[in-house]
């Protein structure tokens, strides 16, 4: 058995809610690293601009015209979407 069978075993044992919480925990790990990265950058932002910046990155992640420095978060928004995937793929294999 590989690490994707047995991560899979392990979110069948899962409760949706269980399922949901953990997407959700991947997704605000996402936006906190991103802000700290955005605050490492631009010591000079208040932590509002820090916050918008963030909300804006996360907003556009998805879209095709995401700028270059918003591709390591399009990453980390394609991971959550991969991740949240399995609340579908648990209950077909």
């Amino acid at each position: 058995m590989n690490a994707r069978q047995i991560q899979i075993e392990i979110f069948k044992k899962m409760s949706p809610a269980e399922k949901l919480k953990l997407s959700m925990r991947l997704y605000w790990s996402a936006r906190r690293l991103k802000a700290s990265w955005l605050r490492q950058q631009h010591p000079d932002w208040t932590e509002e601009q820090v916050q918008n910046k963030v909300t804006e990155i996360f907003r556009n992640a998805r879209t095709s015209s995401v700028p270059r420095s918003s591709r390591a978060v399009q990453s980390a928004w394609d991971f959550v979407c991969i991740h949240l995937d399995f609340l579908s793929i648990c209950d077909e294999e």
